[in-house]
């Protein structure tokens, strides 16, 4: 099974963007 490389790189950037967006989450929780 092959999948399109647009699908691969959406998924990436995806994820880096939720594991960015929870680090930031983190961050802000060990402020308060």
């Amino acid at each position: 099974m092959k999948f399109p490389l647009k699908e691969i790189i959406i998924f990436l950037i995806l994820t880096i963007i939720i594991i960015i967006a929870v680090q930031i989450f983190a961050v802000i929780i060990s402020i308060e």
